[in-house]
């Protein structure tokens, strides 16, 4: 349990050390028209669009250029990306 005085970023990074069990491989692949990532600790491939898998780029390099430059607590940096599929295939 977290004490109450602990700022949001100890919060997260005491939920990291938490819940990291070691060196883990997410995966990011074509799947014939598409852009294929399964990540860590999901249950499932997410396919998309090379569109929409552009416009995750974008939102993840703003996300890393913010951690790289700003403080926590002043950083806005939020996306909302619609993907028009919603097929996702689980993995057996």
């Amino acid at each position: 349990m977290v004490p109450p005085a602990a700022s949001e970023g100890e919060t997260m990074a005491r939920t990291h050390e938490h819940n990291h069990r070691g060196p883990s491989t997410g995966q990011v692949h074509r799947f014939g028209n598409s852009v294929a990532t399964h990540l860590p600790g999901m249950a499932q491939t997410i396919y998309m669009s090379a569109k929409e898998a552009r416009k995750l780029a974008r939102a993840l390099n703003a996300a890393a250029r913010s951690v790289d430059h700003e403080p926590f607590t002043a950083s806005d940096c939020t996306a909302q990306i619609p993907f028009a599929r919603t097929d996702i295939h689980r993995e057996l």
